[in-house]
């Protein structure tokens, strides 16, 4: 698993170039902090393919968010697919 991190006075313009980074090199998620979420202790984890955004407020609820992602974008073989396989 990769990722991408980079710090700036200039948010806005690197916040745009991450995200697009982010998104054409493939990434599934996005876990943003901003500096009002370091006051908060907060993270948003956007999924990249829908835009939707979620805010976690602790590491075990980030933890949790990116797995439950992780599992709704792994698709399962049917069975079909299964038995063709095996022949």
């Amino acid at each position: 698993m990769g990722g991408l991190a980079y710090r700036s006075s200039r948010p806005l313009l690197c916040f745009c170039f991450l995200l697009q980074a982010a998104s054409k090199s493939g990434c599934s998620l996005a876990v943003l902090m901003g500096e009002s979420e370091l006051v908060a202790g907060s993270s948003v984890v956007k999924n990249m393919a829908s835009g939707e955004q979620h805010t976690v407020s602790s590491l075990s609820d980030l933890v949790a968010l990116v797995e439950q992602q992780r599992q709704q974008s792994c698709v399962e073989p049917s069975a079909s697919q299964d038995q063709s396989l095996a022949h």
